[in-house]
């Protein structure tokens, strides 16, 4: 039995909008909720008939108008291990997109469930398009002493450097 991938798709004006899904990955909100006690925090799961860790989805979107195909985020990629996120280039196969017709890939931010999907094995994934991403994230993500000044965890700036910096 193979998993379908993930994608909704909506017509915009001249344009087509396609939501697409990269997968799930848990997430501890005892280590991403900082202040309430993990009691607070589990009263609120089970009221929604959840319970820690939660899934929490990984989409990215893609922008058509005839002209150009606009990649909005890749997804994990390969970092967060098998199982966790990686089905980016599934998703836009479903709605009839190769990675190399990829036009323009933007980055809303340097994370890990954003950027993870620049790279496919060691190689730029999308290798016909421009990538798009602000001069504030470059300027922090890609100078690991960063790390160190802001507590920040190390391995989002390697991260980085693994993605960003091909």
């Amino acid at each position: 039995y193979k998993q379908v991938a993930y994608a909704y798709s909506m017509p915009l004006g001249n344009q087509t909008i396609s939501a697409i899904s990269d997968g799930t990955v848990p997430q501890d909100l005892y280590q991403l909720l900082i202040g309430p006690s993990h009691s607070h925090i589990d009263n609120l799961l089970s009221k929604a008939f959840l319970a820690n860790p939660v899934e929490a989805s990984i989409n990215a979107f893609v922008i058509r108008d005839g002209e150009r195909i606009i990649l909005v985020d890749t997804g994990s990629g390969e970092l967060f291990g098998p199982g966790f996120g990686g089905k980016l280039y599934d998703s836009l196969a479903s709605v009839g997109i190769k990675s190399e017709q990829v036009t323009d890939v933007l980055i809303t931010h340097i994370h890990t469930d954003h950027t993870g999907g620049l790279v496919q094995n060691g190689k730029p994934a999308f290798p016909n398009a421009t990538v798009h991403v602000g001069a504030p994230d470059l300027a922090f993500f890609l100078d690991a002493g960063n790390a160190k000044k802001t507590g920040y965890d190390d391995k989002y700036f390697a991260e980085a450097i693994k993605t960003i910096g091909v």
